[in-house]
């Protein structure tokens, strides 16, 4: 397992470092050709995405990784995949007349835009990036990981080479990088479609649908409240401050994706490694080598973004939204820890998705009152604050109810000094690089 885990893990942040190092180069091109406001809008179209991918694929996505093991053929993963995908068809249709009916409340309150045509542009993009997502997935926990690569990088790509032409070339600034987001996702919807092709089939399982959906309902109000923590953020700063902090917000929070160029390789291949290996007796070891080293690995990867936070925006953004650094660093640490909880399989692997839903509703009612009480004392930057705290208090409770079900032998002392002289190190160097 810990050689495989290795090798995909390096194949997996390879293709990261290329898809993340896109979102790195729209980002400066972004800044500098949309004001903070209009930045702020379409960071929550960005993220109002994962939102709608949570209500119209219901989390199925999490039922596949969890089943595909027991899938024994090709003809049962055609039937699975195929029913959420139609299922994902339906929803999306429903979505599509929903918001054309009622677009004024949709253009004014959900997504920030200007007409109805843009409005649909968006459901095209959100739709495409649904299938993209259940393509990749797929493929992934089927352990096809040079699919899983082509796929990720025609999307990537695309709307790289639209968002700038269309934004720099054709001056469409916001609409341009709405077109961008859409054209890009809807390619990786081809291409993801055509190397699924021999799963897809005129079938709609509903037996299938049951099971996948008795697994993964939980988790859609487990999803809901994460997307609560992330979402809330941008809610609490457009209602209390205004949609350009906002703006600012989400660009410190975009270059404290960073971290994720040291997270993507591992979150990408630890999930199909533990589930094909639950009945190997070396698993619960091995994992606890594994976090280590990432742990000591990721902390070192934060020290390095916060102290070259203030660099990084004064090279590659506009004065505008120098005044994210505190966010990059504070976010950094938020991202970290609220993806540990991907060495701590044991409600996962014991079914308990009632006990996920409660550790993540947990979360977002004690992140909207620490973000609401932490902007009012630290304003723009309060919220990274909030976040940083509540994403550190969750996976110390994700880690406590996860042990009792499947317990790793994790160095509980090791540990504890790494996290110690971690804090300590970025508190010494926020003091210094203040003066």
């Amino acid at each position: 397992m810990l050689k495989n885990f290795i090798k995909h893990s390096m194949i997996y942040t390879l293709a990261s470092l290329f898809n993340r190092g896109i979102a790195f180069v729209l980002l400066p091109i972004l800044t500098r050709y949309l004001t903070p406001q209009e930045y702020g809008a379409l960071d929550f179209i960005i993220i109002t995405a994962t939102f709608v991918t949570l209500f119209c694929g219901l989390e199925m996505h999490q039922g596949i990784s969890r089943f595909m093991v027991d899938f024994k053929s090709d003809r049962e993963k055609s039937e699975a995949f195929s029913t959420v995908i139609f299922y994902i068809m339906y929803s999306f249709l429903l979505l599509f007349v929903v918001s054309n009916l009622f677009s004024s409340v949709f253009i004014a309150h959900v997504f920030t835009v200007n007409s109805l045509s843009q409005l649909n542009i968006i459901l095209i993009g959100y739709f495409s990036l649904c299938i993209v997502v259940y393509c990749s997935v797929f493929l992934r926990f089927n352990l096809n990981i040079r699919s899983t690569i082509y796929l990720n990088f025609t999307s990537g790509v695309v709307t790289l080479l639209t968002t700038i032409l269309l934004v720099i070339h054709f001056r469409l600034g916001f609409l341009g990088a709405v077109l961008g987001f859409s054209i890009g996702n809807v390619c990786g919807m081809v291409v993801g479609i055509f190397l699924m092709r021999r799963f897809i089939v005129l079938t709609f399982d509903t037996k299938i649908l049951k099971m996948l959906l008795h697994y993964s309902m939980p988790l859609v109000l487990s999803s809901l409240s994460v997307y609560i923590m992330v979402y809330s953020d941008r809610l609490l700063l457009r209602n209390l401050l205004s949609l350009a902090d906002v703006g600012v917000f989400a660009v410190g929070y975009r270059y404290a994706n960073l971290i994720s160029i040291v997270m993507i390789g591992v979150q990408t291949s630890i999930g199909p490694l533990i589930y094909n290996n639950m009945l190997n007796q070396e698993l619960k070891q091995q994992l606890a080598i594994i976090f280590e080293k990432f742990l000591l690995t990721g902390l070192i990867v934060i020290l390095i973004i916060n102290y070259l936070a203030k660099y990084i925006l004064y090279l590659f953004v506009s004065s505008e939204f120098y005044h994210a650094d505190i966010i990059i660093g504070n976010m950094s640490i938020a991202l970290f820890f609220s993806q540990l909880y991907i060495f701590l399989p044991g409600m996962q692997i014991n079914k308990k998705t009632n006990k996920i839903l409660f550790v993540n509703f947990v979360g977002a009612v004690v992140n909207i009152v620490i973000c609401y009480v932490f902007i009012k004392f630290y304003g723009l930057n309060g919220v990274s604050y909030g976040s940083a705290l509540t994403s550190i208090i969750l996976f110390l409770l994700y880690y406590n109810m996860s042990q009792k079900e499947f317990k790793i032998p994790f160095s509980k002392v090791r540990i504890s000094m790494m996290i110690l002289m971690f804090f300590i190190l970025i508190v010494t160097g926020r003091f210094l690089f203040s003066k």
